[in-house]
C-alpha cells in the first residue's frame, strides 16, 4: 500500500535537515498544537517553517521560507495536500502548490509539465507567473517532491549570496509591505481555517494562521 503519510514524512525531513544545515540557524520556540511544526531563523530568514498536519484522514506537509526585510528574494513556499484512508488501502495526494513568490525580484526558476493544472481560489494574487498548483496523477508523485526540494536547494543558494540585499530604506519599506500582503493574503485561505477551526478551535486556529504559519514583520521590532 502507498503511505502518503510515509512518504511526506521521508521527503519533508530533507527539507527540514537542509534548513537546520544553514549558517547560524536557531529553532523558533511554538507551541504544541497536537501536530508537528519546526520553526527556523537566521541572518538571512526570518523564518523557516516545516509543518507536517495529520488529522482524520488528511495528510500536508506546509513548508515556507521568508527572507528578512534586507532581501529582496522571493518567498519560497512548497504545499502537498492529501487523503490517507487505512481501512480502505487508499492514498491520493489532491494538491501540490510551489512557488518563488515574487516580493522584489522574479526569476523564472521552473520548466516543468504537468498533467493536470488546479484552479487557483480567488485571494492567491500573490504568486509567481510560474506558479506550480496541480492535482498530480499518481506516476508524478515522486516528482512532486523531487521538484519542489529541487526548488528549495535552489533558492536557499540564492539566498545565501548578496546579490539580492539591500540597504536602500525605501526597498526595505516595500519588502516589508509586500511580505505583509503575502501573509495576509495566505491567511485569508478559508479552506485552512476551516479544517484548523474545526480541529483546535476558532480562536487557536486563528492564531496558528496569523502568528506561527503566516507571521507578519512587525515594524516596531526592527532596529
Amino acid at each position: 500500500m502507498y503511505k502518503l503519510k510515509d512518504r511526506i514524512f521521508h521527503h519533508s525531513e530533507k527539507f527540514k535537515n537542509l534548513i537546520e544545515q544553514q549558517e547560524g540557524v536557531q529553532l523558533i520556540d511554538t507551541d504544541d498544537y497536537g501536530w508537528e511544526n519546526y520553526r527556523y531563523e537566521n541572518d538571512r530568514f526570518r523564518l523557516a517553517h516545516v509543518e507536517r498536519y495529520s488529522h482524520m484522514g488528511l495528510e500536508v506537509v506546509h513548508i515556507t521560507c521568508f527572507p528578512r526585510e534586507n532581501s529582496k528574494m522571493p518567498v519560497f513556499g512548497f504545499d502537498v495536500v492529501g487523503y490517507q484512508n487505512d481501512e480502505k488501502e487508499m492514498s491520493k495526494i489532491s494538491g501540490v502548490f510551489i512557488d518563488w513568490s515574487p516580493i522584489l525580484t522574479h526569476d523564472k526558476w521552473h520548466d516543468t509539465q504537468w498533467n493536470k493544472d488546479r484552479k487557483l481560489p480567488y485571494w492567491a494574487t500573490v504568486f509567481s507567473e510560474d506558479f506550480i498548483a496541480v492535482r498530480p496523477t499518481e506516476d508524478e508523485y515522486e516528482k512532486v517532491f523531487e521538484v519542489g526540494f529541487d526548488a528549495f536547494e535552489r533558492w536557499l543558494e540564492r539566498l545565501n549570496t548578496d546579490e539580492d540585499l539591500t540597504d536602500d530604506v525605501s526597498e526595505i519599506e516595500q519588502i516589508i509591505e509586500r511580505q505583509n500582503t503575502y501573509c495576509e493574503h495566505q491567511a485569508s485561505n478559508k479552506r485552512t481555517m476551516g479544517a484548523l477551526t474545526a480541529n483546535i478551535g476558532e480562536e487557536k486556529a486563528r492564531h496558528f494562521m496569523t502568528e506561527v504559519l503566516f507571521p507578519k514583520i512587525k515594524t516596531d521590532n526592527l532596529s
